[in-house]
């Protein structure tokens, strides 16, 4: 249980395990108030909502209370969220996932052979170049990663109506864990689609870069963007990062969440058409755009480092529940 007090805001919310119940405005500035404190009990008098309660130690409460803390500032409902999901038991993060509405998960955690497993069923892509399996994973999890050498080492995708060719696609989402060992040559994490639409993630001179694009028709019921969108933040090597590119058209927003929280935000986005040309995890498989432009062509640009828990969502998530799933790959 939360209670926060906004007055800038005009807000006093209640949020009941991790999720807002319910909030009322109409508040002003509270002042300095003396009259002891009490967990448990009413100490002195307070109010409810039926009124006031006047008069020393009742009201006692029968049950267990536990941590309870208070703050000179008021909790965005990503803080609650994420104090929710620490405060309770162990998480299983492919639920997680899949609770909220993944379409495809790849955990990469195949043990041996050449298929990466849709934990979802129906996706299953292939190992090709030898990646590294059954490295450790980068979240809190039993489930193992993949280690990429930044040469050869890809997943392949094939195209599938889950991936990139259903649509037209008014919201998506990519969310992936990754540890860099070169963050100055560009490495893709994953990318979907060719030159003329798609969505990728991809490190390169200290940074990790998301974007967007839709430059034609070519007789789909699109209309082309004015250019490719990109978003980016710095980043490392040596450091586990929990990455998600959140596509909105509706809000006109192309958003990059690093480690639970907003890094970038662009707008001059629009609807994407399906867009073949396969996907991969680890390098491109085919032509792609970036920042500096577009690149054509085959199986290049390889990922140096470990890449873990690869999740598509057909639907837009929101802060807080990419706060909660960043907090639930570290328990």
């Amino acid at each position: 249980m939360v209670a926060v007090f906004d007055y800038p805001g005009d807000s006093f919310a209640l949020y009941v395990n991790g999720s807002l119940a319910d909030s009322t405005g109409g508040l002003g500035r509270l002042h300095s108030h003396g009259g002891d404190i009490g967990i448990g009990a009413m100490r002195v008098s307070t109010r409810f909502d039926n009124g006031g309660g006047g008069g020393g130690d009742n009201n006692f409460f029968a049950g267990v209370i536990d941590e309870v803390a208070t703050y000179n500032t008021a909790l965005s409902s990503g803080d609650v969220a994420s104090h929710y999901t620490l405060g309770g038991p162990d998480v299983d993060y492919a639920a997680t996932v899949a609770a909220d509405g993944a379409g495809v998960h790849w955990r990469l955690g195949d043990a041996s052979g050449t298929t990466a497993v849709d934990a979802l069923g129906g996706n299953d892509a292939a190992y090709v170049g030898s990646p590294s399996l059954g490295v450790a994973s980068v979240i809190t999890d039993p489930d193992s990663a993949v280690g990429f050498d930044g040469v050869d080492d890809i997943v392949e995708i094939t195209d599938s109506s889950d991936v990139n060719i259903g649509g037209p696609y008014d919201e998506r989402s990519i969310e992936l864990w990754f540890n860099a060992d070169d963050v100055t040559n560009r490495g893709v994490l994953y990318e979907q689609g060719a030159t003329v639409r798609g969505f990728n993630m991809y490190v390169m001179n200290g940074r990790l870069y998301a974007g967007a694009w839709n430059v034609t028709d070519n007789g789909h019921p699109s209309q082309p963007w004015a250019s490719p969108v990109f978003v980016s933040a710095p980043i490392s090597t040596g450091t586990v990062y929990h990455a998600v590119l959140v596509f909105d058209r509706v809000d006109d927003s192309l958003q990059l969440y690093l480690n639970g929280s907003l890094a970038a935000s662009a707008t001059g986005v629009g609807r994407i058409a399906s867009h073949g040309g396969d996907a991969a995890i680890g390098g491109m498989n085919d032509s792609a755009r970036f920042h500096d432009g577009g690149k054509a062509g085959g199986n290049n640009w390889h990922f140096e480092g470990v890449i873990d828990e690869v999740a598509l969502y057909p639907a837009a998530l929101s802060a807080a529940t990419v706060s909660g799933h960043y907090t639930a790959g570290l328990l």
